[in-house]
């Protein structure tokens, strides 16, 4: 079914004939329910209304656009190849400009409508029934026949029908705060921004999220042309703590991927929209972005983006690995067995250069994170990181950024802090420890010199393994979690510059946990780093895979039937709003039992293996093993 948008029924004559579109073809209403079609000739026609004289636009599914009511026609898409039919159009609100909607989700944008991403070059599950504008006009949202919905601009998303088992959507009304989706029976559902959010409130009939959606470009297209593709900037879970993770080579976009698995894991991204999603610069799936000086292939990395973008996420680039002639290798080739080898210091102004291009070709992500674990900077002399020739290093990419893009957040020096069992070379007075053991000294020397020597930082990224060398704990598995905690206190003692831990591994090969132990155990993980004032916790490797222990959010896309989601994504889903509203640690709760309570609820968490019970504010609560309570 061809839906308009009931956008128009505020200045539509309450029946009969709306003007003329066309010689011999006039245009009648039909209603269905809330939902209202227009006929030309027979033919059905969508509609966008936006001018004070009550007028507007109808246009066909072959793209034609004729202006009615005194409006006048700004442009049509019937001179471009459409791929699939007109299903949508909205006006802007001063009735300057509209935009329409294929229904493969490809936008076509004319007058003073702005062009803010679009699904076009995108695989949907489901066909795009319609789109509305934001009351400011500075974003829009398609819907697909399923009730999924994609945001863009400063469209942001407050859920969704997608998945609902029967549910049909026939078309899209914004609102004040939010948007109302119908349904091919005249079913309204509403979604507003929530409490606290600014505006007024508003609840979900079903918070199920779909995920914005869009892909990336350096150009966007001119006024009028299909939208290809472009950037848009996703609306994240809260303004708090943030989750992600961090994509490798093992991801839902590789050539040996199962067609479907893949679609499915890419889904499940979507179903977690706002997370941060880290993609390296070189290698974990990412190609040399320069194989020979001046010669760049940003062709992976784009790739890559895209699909973070589509999925909802925001995308942050870890610029890691360096091309070969970089480090004293051949141009024009790649030994990946020496991808962790930094750039020779008498290159460290061309890697700064390199980056300063990645930033300037990708204008939709904001966050870069130079370098990774200090590879390449460890001096076995001394028994210590060359942190003065990282920071060098830094410096040069810090400032090269910054003068091609003002607005990036740029940040170092992504440490590694490996759980030791006992005190390590160089360990004092002031070296974190407790019951889930310790960690060197030499790294947060260096982290110390970086504070004292970076010429700027937006934010202070490090990661921390949980296991030993022996792949083991020191103490339980929430013991252990308590490491975040103890880390964040040290480096908030140091800096008021956000934390983020890039990478966060808690689980030996051997643990023997069930995946709803596991999930509970990265919930408690990500809560002691809330509680404990970081900004960001990301896990290593999403899609779970043979080999690496740490429960993922989806199982492997190699093989058919893949891509499903695990037991942590439901937890995430409940959890992540209250840890980004903010939360402290109840004291004094039983052996393995978590609770984290804020403004926006209570997460209670059991890491045991067996059944236990919460002590809460409103009284006992019972826990399964490994479950995860949100109230």
């Amino acid at each position: 079914m061809l839906a308009g948008t009931a956008l128009f029924l505020a200045t539509l004559a309450s029946s009969g004939d709306w003007g003329s579109p066309g010689p011999g073809h006039a245009v009648r209403r039909h209603d269905h329910g809330g939902n209202v079609l227009l006929s030309s000739g027979g033919q059905p026609v969508v509609v966008a209304t936006g001018r004070a004289q009550g007028g507007g636009w109808a246009a066909g599914a072959t793209g034609a656009v004729y202006g009615v009511g005194g409006a006048p026609a700004l442009g049509s898409a019937t001179g471009d190849h459409l791929n699939e039919p007109i299903v949508g159009m909205a006006a802007t609100p001063g009735g300057g400009g509209y935009w329409l909607v294929a229904s493969d989700g490809g936008i076509f944008a004319f007058g003073d409508a702005a062009f803010f991403g679009s699904t076009g070059s995108l695989h949907l599950n489901e066909p795009i029934v319609g789109m509305a504008a934001t009351p400011g006009g500075g974003g829009y949202w398609l819907v697909a026949s399923d009730g999924g919905i994609f945001a863009f601009g400063d469209a942001a998303f407050f859920g969704s029908m997608g998945g609902q088992p029967g549910y049909r959507a026939a078309s899209i009304v914004a609102t004040t705060t939010g948007y109302d989706l119908v349904s091919t029976t005249d079913a309204w559902t509403a979604y507003a921004r929530p409490v606290g959010a600014g505006g007024s409130s508003g609840q979900a009939s079903r918070p199920a999220p779909a995920g914005p959606v869009a892909s990336s470009a350096s150009k966007t297209p001119s006024s009028g042309q299909p939208a290809a593709s472009a950037s848009s900037v996703p609306t994240p879970l809260g303004a708090g703590f943030r989750y992600g993770y961090d994509l490798s080579h093992q991801a839902p976009d590789q050539a040996a991927d199962d067609p479907a698995a893949a679609a499915s894991a890419r889904q499940v991204m979507a179903s977690l929209p706002g997370t941060l999603d880290d993609v390296a610069l070189m290698g974990w799936g990412e190609a040399n972005p320069e194989p020979s000086p001046g010669v760049y292939d940003f062709t992976s990395l784009a790739k890559r983006v895209d699909m973070v973008l589509a999925s909802g996420g925001t995308p942050v680039i870890t610029l890691c690995g360096a091309p070969d002639w970089m480090k004293g290798g051949v141009a024009g080739t790649t030994d990946w067995s020496q991808l962790d080898v930094a750039p020779l210091p008498s290159h460290y102004q061309d890697f700064a250069a390199l980056a300063a291009e990645v930033a300037a070709a990708f204008p939709q992500v904001r966050y870069f994170v130079v370098w990774n674990e200090l590879k390449g900077f460890w001096n076995a002399a001394t028994g210590s990181w060359d942190a003065a020739g990282y920071t060098a290093m830094y410096n040069d990419v810090y400032q090269a950024i910054k003068q091609v893009r003002p607005d990036a957040q740029v940040g170092g020096p992504y440490a590694p802090l490996p759980t030791l069992a006992g005190p390590g070379p160089g360990t004092d007075a002031s070296t974190p420890a407790g019951s889930w053991g310790t960690v060197s000294q030499p790294t947060l020397d260096a982290v110390s010199y970086w504070l004292a020597h970076a010429v700027g930082a937006d934010f202070l990224a490090v990661d921390g393994r949980l296991v030993t060398a022996s792949d083991a704990l020191v103490g339980s598995p929430l013991q252990s979690v308590g490491k975040y905690a103890a880390l964040d206190a040290w480096l908030r003692a140091r800096t008021s510059l956000p934390i983020w831990w890039m990478e966060s591994h808690i689980e030996p090969d051997a643990s023997g946990w069930s995946d709803q132990q596991a999930a509970a155990v990265r919930v408690a993980a990500l809560a002691e780093m809330a509680a404990s004032g970081a900004s960001v916790g990301l896990q290593w490797q999403p899609q779970q895979e043979i080999g690496w222990p740490d429960l993922g959010l989806w199982t492997s896309t190699l093989s058919p039937g893949g891509g499903q989601p695990t037991a942590l994504v439901p937890d995430l889903q409940a959890a992540l709003p209250v840890l980004a509203g903010g939360v402290s640690l109840v004291p004094d709760e039983p052996p393995g039992v978590l609770v984290a309570t804020g403004p926006a609820g209570t997460v209670a968490v059991d890491t045991n293996a067996a059944p236990a019970v919460a002590y809460t504010s409103s009284g006992l609560l019972p826990l399964g093993a490994g479950q995860v309570a949100v109230r």
